[in-house]
């Protein structure tokens, strides 16, 4: 009858944790993509393409912003790729079914979350308190709400599962084949938990402490001696995945972390630390101002504001933090899981100057922090307290409540998050130059080139004024523009491959606008040569200047040298090469030839949902068909 009034308790408070996380971020479901969701998904050929996923797999996830063999980031992360695959399989760019994929998950690790915690106490009330706390902690509306934020979710729930497997190897009383089969697949989850996020690495002490600490349990005392010898051995299961996991990020890679600021002296990475610790310690306990971006930047010099009482903050927290976690195995577990995923915050140099913290770095630190922190406050009060306790945590739980769908609501749009931004952060140059990107995006171009402007006057970025010739161009003022892409080139050392490619796309538009056909054709062979990567693209433009001059054999050739880098290529705009050769061979009246570069397009253009690729695609099965009566 007790087991029986467990699992009726169990299942009551799972569902207090599926309605309190289905109304907590309900409101998402309508959101726009935002932010990098709109390159990461909306224009990723990799993730579109079914030939493409393979090169996807085995590549960083900005890779299609050129080559698959290009590096365009410190991010390889194949479970998270695959998450964007099966999504877009099914969801294509629906934005709100992406979102739901996205509550669900959150809430498969709540749930786990609570079901992973029965076998380290016996209370369900912590149990509950924990997984409910960490449900709707302010701070995870950054990995919820947002699609980009999933690899942090994708992370949880495969650690989660690898450390319910763990427990099933154990404890089953089953067949041996079965413990084996546990077994693995306990370390199966790991791997997709490293595919997730790189920071999984740092996990293997935490399985070394849970496997020991099993053993212990099933063990006598007089026979646990050799337990830590036992316990090593099992870890080297997930030592060898954490080991095969590094060695292929950095064949892919090519590096282990390409730092993004590689001058930060040493005496600022050292101010700077304690600051940032504290930031995190500060979101945790008192989530009240959230941002996507935060006013923490570097400390160059030693004060008593910005280094001494943010170290004593840290020392202090930790003490704290350490005394109540030796109490149990499953607070000295929520340390391990709140302290691991957070050391590589410390390594400041990786990150943007402007945006050094950020909330979703603690989603998973937030469980460790609640298996800490809800043991200890729960014994504080006897039975007769235990009212008070309830009390507090209904209090809480509604103010988390509040507080994430008054904050979600930032994340509904470019426009609102960027405005949101700039209010919490009005000094820094990126969130700036973001609103004006989502400004330009609705044609309120007066407004854009004023962010673009306000964003340049705190820092000059190539970047931004990149966005400001955009804006200058959008709006015909031609000679503004023509003055920032100038200058641009000529500095184009400074220039990452892609932002190279704009540069030269939007000036060659400028180029043909101002009837500067010749000066436009040059800089697209000059920039054919110097990056090959990107030659069918520029082919591509190169050959509509020549056939807007008439000159239609050149602009032929230019195609048909192009034609065979098209399928190495990761841009929408390679695959229009395919295009421009069915309508030179429909205009020079080689049929046979027409037809299959239109296939070809359709062919390679299968899942694309980019807008302009669709009117594409009707065209080219337009011709096909007129080409098939002309041959009748």
């Amino acid at each position: 009858m007790v087991c029986v009034d467990n699992y009726k308790t169990s299942l009551l408070m799972s569902i207090i944790i599926v309605f309190v996380v289905s109304f907590t971020y309900f409101d998402s479901i309508n959101f726009d993509f935002v932010y990098d969701d709109n390159r990461q998904i909306e224009r990723n050929l990799l993730i579109q393409d079914s030939k493409q996923y393979k090169n996807a797999m085995l590549a960083d996830v900005w890779a299609f912003k050129g080559n698959s063999n290009i590096v365009m980031s410190n991010y390889w992360r194949p479970t998270f790729v695959s998450w964007m695959i099966i999504n877009h399989h099914f969801f294509k760019l629906e934005p709100k079914l992406w979102h739901i994929t996205n509550i669900a998950l959150h809430l498969l690790l709540c749930l786990l979350v609570f079901y992973y915690l029965s076998f380290w106490t016996k209370s369900n009330i912590i149990r509950v308190t924990i997984a409910l706390l960490f449900a709707i902690h302010p701070i995870h509306v950054e990995s919820v709400a947002w699609v980009s934020g999933s690899p942090d979710i994708l992370f949880g729930v495969f650690v989660m599962l690898s450390f319910i497997l763990l427990q099933y190897f154990f404890y089953t009383s089953r067949t041996k084949l079965i413990k084996i089969a546990f077994f693995v697949l306990s370390g199966l989850f790991y791997a997709l938990a490293l595919g997730a996020k790189e920071v999984g690495i740092l996990l293997f002490p935490v399985y070394f402490l849970l496997i020991k600490w099993i053993l212990e349990k099933n063990k006598p005392l007089n026979r646990r001696l050799n337990t830590n010898t036992q316990a090593f051995k099992l870890t080297l299961l997930f030592i060898f995945i954490a080991l095969i996991y590094f060695i292929s990020r950095y064949a892919i890679l090519g590096f282990v972390s390409r730092p993004y600021t590689s001058d930060i002296p040493f005496t600022q990475l050292l101010f700077t630390a304690p600051k940032i610790i504290a930031f995190y310690i500060k979101q945790a306990v008192f989530p009240i101002e959230l941002s996507t971006n935060y006013n923490l930047r570097l400390v160059s010099q030693f004060s008593f504001n910005n280094v001494l009482i943010p170290f004593f903050t840290v020392v202090i927290t930790a003490y704290f933090l350490i005394k109540i976690a030796i109490k149990s195995k499953i607070q000295t577990l929520g340390l391990a899981l709140l302290v691991l995923p957070l050391i590589p915050t410390i390594n400041i140099s990786a990150f943007h100057p402007e945006q050094i913290v950020h909330d979703r770095y603690l989603y998973l630190p937030i469980l460790g922090f609640y298996m800490v922190i809800i043991p200890w406050f729960y014994q504080l009060f006897d039975k007769k307290q235990t009212l008070i306790f309830y009390l507090f945590i209904t209090i809480t739980v509604s103010l988390f409540v509040f507080q994430s769908k008054t904050y979600m609501s930032v994340w509904r749009s470019n426009s609102a998050l960027w405005e949101h931004a700039v209010k919490v952060d009005s000094s820094s140059s990126f969130n700036w130059s973001q609103l004006a990107n989502s400004q330009l995006e609705q044609r309120d171009y007066e407004k854009a080139i004023q962010s673009f402007k306000k964003s340049l006057s705190i820092k000059s970025s190539t970047r931004t004024q990149y966005g400001l010739a955009r804006a200058f161009v959008t709006k015909k003022e031609y000679q503004k523009a023509y003055k920032i892409l100038t200058k641009l080139l000529k500095n184009k050392i400074n220039l990452d491959p892609y932002l190279y490619y704009q540069v030269i796309e939007l000036y060659s538009i400028l180029l043909v606008n101002t009837q500067n056909f010749i000066q436009a054709e040059n800089i697209l062979k000059e920039s054919i040569q110097n990056y090959p990567f990107y030659k069918a693209a520029l082919s591509e433009k190169l050959a509509v200047i020549y056939y807007m001059q008439n000159k239609k054999p050149k602009a032929l050739l230019v195609l048909q040298n192009a034609e065979k880098e098209v399928k190495n290529e990761t841009l929408f705009e390679s695959k229009k090469v395919y295009f421009r050769l069915g309508q030179l061979y429909q205009e020079l009246k080689q049929r046979q030839e027409a037809t299959n570069a239109f296939a070809q397009f359709i062919y390679s253009t299968n899942g694309i949902q980019d807008n302009q690729i669709k009117q594409l695609r009707a065209i080219a099965h337009k011709a096909i068909k007129k080409i098939a009566k002309e041959t009748l």
